[in-house]
């Protein structure tokens, strides 16, 4: 009974988290407006390097690294009534001190003055800019980020694995 026990406990385990091993992986994202790169370091650290391409913006707010914590969980996602998606998430949680004060999200101030041409109002662009806000930093304090093959997903935006 004991050896039973034991076997129903360790596939339990098994099946809530990932055996995925995304060490020396490296996901990235480059538009015309930012790099986004994702470099998983050891089995549970990861580095985060946020870059802009607007020569305008203050150094503080152009080149940004952090390193953060992670570990994979699958997890079953609500989206309807009665519908749900099994998921793989990468949970990351920084490593910087006193995460607890720093916001999810940082907008970079007149991002849109300094490094955007101006947009006819109600144009696609201009609705587009609306919708999906340009200049945000993205501060992974406490995410989850979820990953599908070669591709995780945050916010709007995709990051394929880098080849």
């Amino acid at each position: 009974m004991r050896t039973i026990a034991l076997i129903l406990f360790v596939i339990l385990i098994s099946s809530c988290h990932s055996t995925r091993n995304l060490e020396g992986q490296v996901y990235e994202l480059a538009d015309g407006e930012q790099k986004i790169q994702l470099s998983f370091l050891k089995a549970n650290r990861c580095k985060v390097e946020q870059s802009y391409e607007c020569e305008k913006l203050p150094d503080t707010f152009r080149y940004l690294t952090l390193e953060a914590k992670y570990n994979i969980v699958k997890q079953k996602l609500k989206y309807a009534k009665n519908k749900s998606l099994a998921v793989e998430l990468i949970v990351l949680k920084s490593v910087e001190p006193n995460p607890e004060n720093v916001p999810n999200i940082t907008y970079i101030p007149d991002y849109e003055k300094l490094c955007l041409q101006p947009v006819t109002i109600n144009s696609n662009e201009y609705k587009l800019r609306k919708k999906l806000t340009p200049g945000i930093i993205l501060n992974f304090v406490k995410d989850s980020l979820v990953i599908k093959k070669d591709t995780i997903y945050f916010g709007y935006k995709k990051v394929p694995r880098k080849r």
